[in-house]
């Protein structure tokens, strides 16, 4: 991205601290940066997502499924209990020291609702998986 001209960057020594490189969005990096935003197209797929394939072909070794969805399941609870408080706190100071942190906090909170909904949906979803193939056990 430097040598393309959209940020620049500095070196920062730092005492008691590993020293440290800022970069700052230049205005061609800024435009060039809005250009993908009005240009981004929603993708929502991901064909190649591991834990649908291995569910997908999962006849072959019930119980490592079984497994894995219990996991899938643990992550996301932890993600809900965890991150999302946390990320919250963090946003909400952000929010509060940032030039114009509260209109942008509005977007950051979406993107973190969108995480939330989606861990949501996928504990779920391997709940109904975890049952379906309990009873057929």
């Amino acid at each position: 991205m430097e040598s393309k001209g959209l940020v620049t960057s500095r070196s920062v020594i730092q005492n008691n601290r590993p020293n440290k490189r800022v970069y700052t969005v230049t205005e061609t990096g800024r435009k060039a940066f809005t250009d993908w935003l009005s240009k981004a197209e929603p993708t929502l797929e991901n064909p190649h997502n591991s834990l649908l394939m291995r569910v997908f072909f999962g006849a072959d070794d019930t119980e490592a499924v079984l497994v894995m969805l219990k996991q899938c399941l643990e992550q996301c609870e932890r993600a809900l209990e965890d991150n999302c408080s946390d990320i919250r706190k963090n946003i909400e100071e952000y929010a509060r020291v940032m030039p114009d942190g509260v209109e942008k906090s509005k977007y950051w909170l979406m993107t973190l609702d969108f995480s939330a909904v989606n861990a949501r949906a996928t504990a779920e979803w391997a709940k109904r998986c975890i049952v379906q193939i309990e009873k057929e056990q």
